[in-house]
């Protein structure tokens, strides 16, 4: 199977962990705003926040989480996470 490098403009692929499972997603960060209804000091000074139960996802804040050499990292269906450059990829038949 190809490595990233090896793969044509315009062709589909799947992509496989190094350890044969299918990539599912991409391994992405976001931020959000947890709600708070008062805050406490705690013994060693530092202010607590107690939070209400919910968080609003701020979705236009999503990125794909980069590796120390700045490669995408992806998600195996057990859960691992990848850099994109251990992948490998076959050709979804058109």
């Amino acid at each position: 199977m190809p490595k990233r490098h090896q793969l044509k403009a315009g062709r589909e692929y799947e992509a496989f962990a190094p350890n044969g499972l299918k990539i599912i997603g991409t391994y992405d960060v976001l931020y959000a705003v947890a709600n708070t209804n008062s805050f406490k000091r705690s013994s060693a000074g530092t202010v607590e926040p107690e939070y209400e139960g919910e968080s609003e996802i701020l979705w236009n804040s999503q990125s794909t989480d980069r590796d120390e050499n700045n490669m995408a990292l992806y998600v195996d269906s057990s859960g691992n996470v990848w850099p994109e450059d251990k992948l490998t990829f076959k050709v979804i038949p058109e």
